[in-house]
C-alpha cells in the first residue's frame, strides 16, 4: 500500500494495486516522476502469482500500475514477460521481489530486476509498457543488488560497477569498477558510498554526473539539497580534527560551483561539524554548539534557527528527504508495520513550504 500526499493541500490519496480473486499482488515498487516538464505519474511495478486451478499452475509476471496526482488508476497491466522480478531470495524466507529498484525520468521506467536468473536493466514506457531498451548482465545474482541512483542515470553496484545510462536511450556511458551504494544525485554530480577493491572501507564520493571523475573525496558527512540540488560536505578525521589541506565545511551550489567555504582556523570553536540535511539552499549540521540552520550560500545562520533555537533536541527541524520535490509518496509495509519510506519530486508548481516535508523525529 501506498499514499500520495498533495503537498499543497495535504489531502491524501491511498494507492492500491488491483489483482483479480486468484492473484496476489505483493513486493510493490513505487517511482513517482523526477522531471518537471513531464505529467506528475506515480509507476508501481508488483509481483504477481496465481492460484493453480487443477493442474494448471500459471507463472509468476510483474505488472507495471500507473496512478495519476490524485491516486486514479491510470493503466494497469503486465511488463515484458523478459523482466521475471525474483521469486525467493535464497536466504531463510520466501521473499518475492518485483525489482531491485525503479526509478521514472520524462515518461521512461528504469528498472533494474530479473530475468531468470541474471538481472536486466531496462527502460520502459509507461504509456505502452513496452520495453524500450534492455542490457542483461554478464554475471548471476550474488548478494549485492544493483540499484537505480534517484535521477535514474546512474545505476549503482551493476556488475560491481558503477555505471551511467541515458534513461531515453539506454546508452550506456562512464563506469567505475568498483562496488558503490547510496547514490543521491544532483543535476550535475552523484553522491555514492564506493568499496574500493582490497581496502575493505567504505568511501564516500562525490562524481561528475558527466564523466565520473571524481570532484570531492575525505570528506566526512555529505547533504544533498532537496530542492535546488546543491550539496553541502564537512570533513573531519578519525580524531575528531579536521583533513589536512580540506576545508571544515564546503558548500556548492546546483551548478557545482562552490560559494562557500569555511576553513579549520575559523572553525576551531566548532568542534566536529557534522552537515545533518540541505533543502531549498538551507543546511541543519551539528557541532558543539548543538544543532544549528545555515544559509548554505553565505554561511549566515538562518532565521528559522534563531526562532526554533538551535539546540540538541531539535531533531524535528531536519527534513529527511534528499530526492526532489512535488509529490510525497510513503510505502506502508504491511508485515512489519511501518512506513518504509518516502520520495518527493519537482514540479512546476513550485516547492512545498518546508513546514509540509516529513521530519526526523527520532
Amino acid at each position: 500500500m501506498a499514499t500520495a500526499f498533495d503537498v499543497s493541500t495535504g489531502v491524501p490519496s491511498e494507492l492500491r494495486v488491483p489483482s483479480d480473486p486468484d492473484e496476489t499482488v505483493s513486493a510493490t515498487r513505487y517511482a513517482v516522476e523526477q522531471s518537471a516538464t513531464a505529467p506528475p505519474v506515480i509507476a508501481a511495478v508488483s509481483y504477481v502469482t496465481t492460484e493453480s486451478s487443477g493442474l494448471s499452475q500459471p507463472p509468476p509476471y510483474l505488472k507495471l500500475t500507473t496512478f495519476s496526482s490524485d491516486g486514479l488508476i491510470i493503466d494497469d497491466g503486465p511488463l515484458d514477460t523478459a523482466l521475471t522480478g525474483r521469486g525467493e531470495d535464497t536466504g531463510w524466507t520466501f521473499e518475492p521481489e518485483a525489482a531491485a529498484s525503479v526509478s521514472l525520468v520524462d515518461g521512461m521506467l528504469v528498472i533494474v530486476t530479473m530475468s531468470g536468473e541474471q538481472w536486466i536493466l531496462a527502460g520502459v514506457d509507461i504509456d505502452s509498457r513496452a520495453t524500450v531498451w534492455s542490457h542483461l548482465s554478464e554475471t548471476e545474482a550474488g548478494e549485492s543488488d544493483p540499484h537505480v541512483a534517484t535521477d535514474g542515470q546512474v545505476i549503482l553496484n551493476w556488475q560491481s560497477r558503477m555505471q551511467q545510462v541515458d534513461p531515453a536511450s539506454g546508452a550506456l556511458g562512464w563506469a567505475v569498477d568498483e562496488p558503490s551504494d547510496w547514490g543521491p544525485a544532483t543535476a550535475t554530480a552523484i553522491v555514492a558510498s564506493e568499496y574500493p577493491p582490497g581496502s575493505g572501507m567504505k568511501v564516500d564520493r562525490v562524481r561528475s554526473l558527466s564523466t565520473g571523475a571524481v570532484e570531492y573525496d575525505a570528506f566526512r558527512t555529505v547533504a544533498v539539497d532537496a530542492l535546488d540540488g546543491g550539496f553541502s560536505l564537512a570533513y573531519a578525521n578519525d580524531s575528531g580534527g579536521y583533513v589536512e589541506g580540506q576545508p571544515a565545511f564546503r558548500s556548492v551550489d546546483p551548478n557545482g560551483q562552490v560559494v562557500f567555504e569555511l576553513w579549520p582556523e575559523a572553525a576551531e570553536a566548532l568542534e566536529g561539524i557534522r552537515v545533518l540535511a540541505q533543502y531549498d539552499g538551507r543546511v541543519w549540521m551539528r557541532s558543539s554548539g548543538g544543532l544549528d540552520i545555515i544559509d548554505a550560500a553565505t554561511g549566515e545562520r538562518d532565521p528559522a534557527s534563531e526562532e526554533r533555537g538551535a539546540v540538541e533536541t531539535d531533531t524535528d527541524l531536519i527534513p529527511v528527504l534528499r530526492d526532489e520535490t512535488w509529490t510525497l509518496l510513503r510505502t506502508y509495509s504491511e508485515l512489519n508495520e511501518w512506513w518504509d519510506g518516502a520520495t518527493l519530486i519537482v514540479h512546476p508548481h513550485g516547492p512545498p513550504p518546508l513546514e509540509d516535508l516529513p521530519k526526523n523525529v527520532s
